[in-house]
């Protein structure tokens, strides 16, 4: 198999927690929604199905005018791995969308949490230099670090909760 040649974008970071918690930021709407957006845009999750060819909607506001961006997913490995695409319509056809993404989630269990690998691939440099030379990198950094921080929160809590003894009669 020959190796992947499209230009990509990729990071990866040490979350303190479960790789099923840092799972849930990926999965569940109201959790994506906290970091997934990023500054000064502001946007919300439309509908969500992460299955196989599953697919989910986020609403962006930008410039002023909503705009809706659909990944479909690829594979789904519960806790795991999760790619999604923008390269294709929800009915699985090409996209025409000449700033397409495919993004690659990779998480494995790190020391006492997660090891996160974000990997986006797009369609070519062009788009990577956009990003790049109007600060979208780096504020999507800002995300990850975000994504970071709420998901040690979100741990500290599930900690403490199955930690609580039962309450004694």
């Amino acid at each position: 198999m020959t190796e992947n040649k499209l230009p990509h974008l990729k990071e990866t970071i040490q979350i303190s927690a479960t790789p099923n918690v840092v799972w849930r930021f990926l999965t569940e709407p109201q959790l994506l929604s906290k970091w997934w957006w990023i500054s000064p845009h502001q946007g919300r999750v439309v509908e969500m199905n992460v299955s196989a060819c599953g697919h989910t909607t986020i609403s962006s506001i930008i410039n002023g005018r909503e705009v809706h961006s659909t990944y479909v997913y690829i594979l789904v490995v519960k806790c795991q791995k999760l790619i999604a695409t923008t390269a294709l319509t929800k009915q699985l056809y090409p996209s025409s969308s000449s700033l397409a993404e495919t993004i690659i989630f990779n998480l494995r269990p790190f020391q006492n949490g997660t090891e996160l690998t974000v990997d986006a691939h797009f369609k070519d440099m062009n788009v990577v230099s956009w990003l790049w030379n109007r600060g979208y990198y780096t504020k999507w950094i800002n995300n990850l670090t975000t994504l970071k921080q709420l998901a040690i929160s979100l741990q500290d809590q599930v900690s403490k909760s199955n930690s609580t003894p039962p309450a004694q009669s």
